[in-house]
């Protein structure tokens, strides 16, 4: 690394992987670990926390490796409609049904870039939220209401 280089984006990403990772392995060390063959609740858990936990430290290892420009201001756009999406979905799913809350979640988080067309948006959601519905609600049998109960 190059005395003048400043620490770029890979290395901040990979130190927010690494923290949340050893923040899940803190909250799954409270459950029961069990065995590989008979797992507790806290096994897989601290399986995934501590592989995210591991790809966090690569990821930062390999940008104090690489030149990169210097970490710049993040893009709001994106940021606000996907938060934005996600507490759309949250708020609309139980009084408007899983396919409204889908959909709204879909052309929302759509929008966070520009390069769909809003035919596209709903051609891609409409295809979206019969592909989640068909998962979610009727392979796995998610106790979701598919459509708003006006009763």
């Amino acid at each position: 690394m190059s005395s003048g280089q400043r620490i770029g984006i890979d290395v901040w990403s990979g130190l927010l992987l690494a923290i949340f990772g050893a923040a899940g392995v803190w909250l799954a060390l409270d459950l029961r670990l069990g065995t590989a063959i008979n797992m507790g609740p806290g096994y897989f858990p601290l399986l995934v926390f501590s592989c995210l936990i591991l790809l966090g430290i690569i990821i930062a290892v390999r940008g104090l490796q690489t030149v990169q420009e210097p970490f710049g201001w993040p893009l709001w756009r994106p940021i606000l409609f996907i938060t934005s999406a996600l507490l759309a979905f949250w708020l609309l799913v139980e009084p408007a049904g899983f396919v409204v809350a889908s959909s709204s979640l879909m052309l929302i988080s759509i929008r966070a870039q520009r390069r769909l067309t809003w035919f596209q948006s709903i051609i891609f959601t409409a295809i979206a939220v019969l592909f989640t519905t068909l998962l979610f609600v009727t392979a796995l049998k998610l106790p979701f209401a598919l459509w708003p109960s006006f009763s």
